[in-house]
């Protein structure tokens, strides 16, 4: 017996299907479609594996075959329920790493490019509330191996001390 990568049927399976000859006849009809037609002459379109008529929200559907709809559908929604604060973030962590992309090059710079960055941002992170979502971006550099927990524990150091210097410098000026 003779295997293919693509072949899925077996030997016994091969055997037990039973082959009737074909008339000339029945070669020269033409086929009919195992599906239906999905647009009519009413003006209205149905599904092809289904045949019910496609309702106005499911016409933006390129076609019900497509296994990408699906994916881009899944996608949209994820996008969708991103939070406001991380999508503000990610636009200043990736305009920090688009200015120093000659510097920052490889996953052993991670830890100096989060240092760099609390240092030079701690004060937008702190006006605008992104504290957790630095912590949550600093969490995803140690589950995909940039640095340890320790190493986030000094950088949030870091951040406090960095504040906590702003406030006090801005204190002494109104007073």
């Amino acid at each position: 017996m003779v295997r293919t990568r693509s072949s899925s049927l077996r030997q016994q399976d091969l055997d037990s299907i039973a082959l009737e000859p074909v008339t000339i006849s029945e070669c020269s009809e033409p086929q009919q479609s195992l599906r239906p037609i999905p647009y009519s002459k009413s003006g209205k379109m149905y599904h092809s594996r289904t045949g019910i008529e496609i309702l106005p929200t499911e016409i933006d559907l390129d076609s019900e075959d497509d296994e990408e709809i699906h994916i881009f559908e899944t996608n949209r929604k994820r996008l969708n329920r991103i939070d406001t604060n991380s999508g503000k973030f990610m636009k200043i962590w990736n305009h920090f790493m688009l200015e120093n992309r000659n510097k920052f090059v490889a996953e052993k710079h991670m830890l100096s490019a989060c240092k760099e960055f609390v240092e030079i941002n701690s004060k937008k992170i702190r006006e605008q509330n992104l504290e957790n979502a630095l912590l949550t971006h600093l969490i995803f550099f140690i589950s995909i191996g940039y640095f340890e927990f320790e190493n986030i524990a000094e950088i949030l150091q870091q951040f406090d001390i960095l504040n906590a210097s702003k406030e006090n410098t801005e204190s002494n000026l109104f007073d």
